[in-house]
């Protein structure tokens, strides 16, 4: 089969009775498990195709999956700006083709080069690194005994330490990184890797080829830009670096084919739903003097044991707290067995708090006071399996902040 076969999703819709090449089959499970899963259906070559909560566009063999999110891609893009802090995410919309196609990882190579862009005309960071060489003449710290070693052999020469101003720096090695990684990849525009091409030699040309044959998995790029402190030095860096990331994390899961790599965005919508509303609600609780802590670990049993990981630790002006776990499904029935709700147990119970929020992305909402317990629940929703618009959606979130802050201005007490 060589023509091109396009198979359409949703986010947890399954299509039935689909067929696929076995050796498509298998590189379907090997590398995108965790993102559709795929089940034979007794026929030969024919499967049910699962999609989970990943959104996006990739590539396998002949066959293109394509998933569709739940919610509208200017949603998504609020969400993208707001979990990423892309500072520049008013620039040129329709120029990244993004509107057009979420699934394409050259929306956010062009961002991305538009911050380096940027940077470029701000001034690349330089920094000072120690180097110890011979010289015919003595510069810096003169090494002594390394000199009359030289001597010795007779090469007259000043073995010296000195410091050396160079755009050999951290920040240069990260955009430079990234750049090499997007040069393997293909786009429409051809004008993207003649760009790449002219913008890595301007961050690279101080790096020594050691340096550049560092490996660029994603995991150690995220890691490298998580660890670099920003300073009022490469404050400048910071929305290339942001772009990185959304890059680096979106092309984690991409699949090489050949000597090329694939255009695959994935977005895990899980991650960028609790991404979202943990920023959202670090800028607005704080200007009711509200801490926000995301992803606080703790424990349930004496001594460490039995870890546990809120999503979200909301600390009051009077110290309480209320923890919120963030779901991107939809509540379940009222009468289903919830282990969301016993999930929560274990959280207040750990951090003696006394209100717990569950927020899920859809259904229906009801708060309990839990018996034997100073404890109460919160289900509540951001209602987006009623397909609101944007602007439903961002006064839907003020309303949710609204009643946090009842929550955290009052005594304990539901509030619905």
């Amino acid at each position: 089969m060589s023509d091109e076969q396009v198979i359409e999703l949703k986010e947890y819709e399954q299509l039935n009775d689909v067929y696929l090449p076995e050796e498509t089959a298998v590189k379907l499970r090997q590398a995108y498990s965790n993102v559709v899963q795929l089940q034979h259906t007794g026929r030969e070559s024919h499967y049910s195709l699962r999609a989970g909560a990943v959104a996006g566009v990739f590539r396998v063999e002949n066959y293109t999956f394509r998933i569709s999110p739940k919610v509208d891609l200017p949603v998504i893009w609020d969400w993208l700006a707001a979990a990423y802090d892309l500072s520049s995410v008013q620039w040129s919309r329709t120029e990244t083709g993004f509107q057009k196609q979420l699934g394409d990882l050259e929306w956010v190579v062009k961002f991305f080069l538009h911050e380096c862009k940027k940077i470029y005309s701000r001034g690349i960071k330089k920094g000072y690194i120690t180097e110890e060489a011979p010289s015919r003449a003595v510069r810096g710290q003169l090494q002594a005994q390394r000199t009359l070693r030289l001597w010795l052999k007779h090469d007259y020469q000043f073995d010296c330490r000195y410091d050396e101003l160079t755009e050999n720096v951290k920040e240069n090695y990260i955009i430079v990184c990234t750049l090499a990684d997007m040069l393997h990849r293909e786009y429409e525009d051809p004008i993207v890797l003649k760009d790449l091409r002219v913008i890595r030699n301007i961050f690279g040309r101080e790096l020594d080829s050691f340096t550049l044959k560092k490996s660029t998995v994603p995991a150690e790029q995220l890691k490298e830009i998580e660890h670099l402190p920003v300073t009022r030095l490469n404050m400048h860096y910071k929305p290339a670096f942001q772009w990185a990331i959304l890059y680096w994390q979106a092309s984690a899961l991409s699949f090489e084919l050949g000597d090329r790599k694939s255009s695959s965005f994935l977005l895990d919508m899980n991650e960028l739903f609790e991404m979202y509303i943990g920023k959202r609600l670090t800028k607005e609780l704080g200007k009711y003097g509200m801490q926000v802590s995301l992803q606080k670990h703790d424990s349930l049993a004496e001594g460490g044991k039995i870890r546990i990981i809120p999503d979200v630790v909301i600390k009051t002006r009077d110290g309480r707290e209320i923890i919120l776990d963030l779901k991107y499904i939809s509540r379940r029935d009222d009468s289903s067995i919830n282990i969301n709700v016993f999930q929560m147990l274990a959280y207040l119970t750990a951090r003696r708090a006394e209100h717990g929020i569950l927020l899920y992305a859809g259904g229906g909402e009801r708060s309990d006071s839990i018996k034997n317990s100073s404890f109460t629940i919160h289900q509540w929703s951001l209602q987006l399996d009623r397909g609101l618009r944007r602007e439903e959606i961002e006064k839907r979130i003020g309303m949710i902040v609204e009643k946090m802050v009842r929550l955290g201005t009052q005594e304990a007490s539901i509030v619905t």
